[in-house]
């Protein structure tokens, strides 16, 4: 039973190692991840846009949003017994990484400061790993009870952790959110260290 389970663990790091030499093999498009998440001058990191995790309230967080050029206007506002989500549309003028299918929001209780932003962007699993390396530290979790399944990663110097959907036949291919919370120590804690091999088992497990 060891046997087969370290031979299954060999295979999937070699065909993650195939698929990644494949990435690199591919004229490389996609954005500089650091300049991404670089807060803005002024505002002390983690900040998007302004609206700082812990700091700005969820009122002050949405009339930010409202008034963004990127921002067309807020579309939905989902309150749930412990917290709040507030959804938007995008302008047009947003950047190009920016995932328009799916909703990005800001929550957090109102009046209270803001727990956490998720930005859905175009980039993909591997676009992390070729760019920032193997995770120091990941975690299974949801956005809320109930939820689909989530692998949450950290990177010891970045100031954001990251979301990624576990799926299998498209593994170094799922979407990345890119999420920012008061302390993104919860995710070190969690987690550990990041096992390629036994992330990428769960991942079909969860999704086959």
């Amino acid at each position: 039973m060891l046997r087969a389970a370290l031979w299954m663990a060999l295979i999937f790091t070699l065909v993650g190692t195939a698929l990644l030499a494949a990435l690199r093999a591919q004229p490389y498009t996609a954005p500089d991840i650091r300049t991404l998440i670089a807060a803005p001058d002024g505002c002390p990191d983690p900040c998007w846009q302004g609206i700082r995790p812990g700091v700005t309230t969820l009122t002050m967080g949405a009339d930010t949003i409202t008034r963004h050029p990127w921002v067309g206007n807020l579309v939905h506002i989902e309150t749930h017994p412990t917290t709040t989500h507030v959804r938007w549309a995008w302008s047009g003028a947003q950047p190009a990484y920016i995932d328009t299918t799916r909703a990005s929001w800001i929550s957090g209780v109102p009046g209270r400061p803001v727990t956490m932003i998720s930005l859905k962007t175009t980039l993909r699993f591997g676009d992390l790993w070729l760019q920032l390396g193997r995770p120091q530290a990941r975690a299974l979790g949801s956005y809320t009870v109930g939820g689909p399944p989530l692998q949450f990663l950290a990177y010891a110097d970045a100031v954001v952790s990251f979301a990624v959907w576990p799926g299998c036949a498209q593994f170094w291919h799922q979407p990345v959110d890119i999420v920012y919370l008061p302390d993104i120590g919860d995710v070190d804690v969690a987690g550990g260290g990041y096992d390629l091999a036994l992330m990428r088992a769960t991942a079909c497990n969860l999704d086959p």
